[in-house]
């Protein structure tokens, strides 16, 4: 009973890690979100804006952040 009650448990944390969402993509990110300035796509821009939005999307990443987060803390 106690053996099958360890396996059911590492089955569970097996199937539940599968289903973590991997970490952010800068590529990704910067592909869909748009520059404020030249409104092409940040993978796209130059500007100046753009540039700090690719720096800030980097750190955060590097911080540990999910894209929800970046999203949101860029929205602010």
């Amino acid at each position: 009973m106690r053996l099958r009650a360890l396996l059911l448990a590492a089955g569970v944390l097996l199937i539940g890690g599968s289903a973590l969402a991997a970490p952010p993509n800068a590529a990704d990110l910067e592909a869909e979100l748009v520059c404020p300035v030249c409104e092409t796509t940040l993978d796209q821009s130059n500007a100046p804006v753009a540039q700090r939005m690719k720096a800030f999307i980097r750190v955060r990443i590097a911080a540990g952040d999910t894209e929800r987060e970046i999203k949101d803390a860029l929205v602010d």
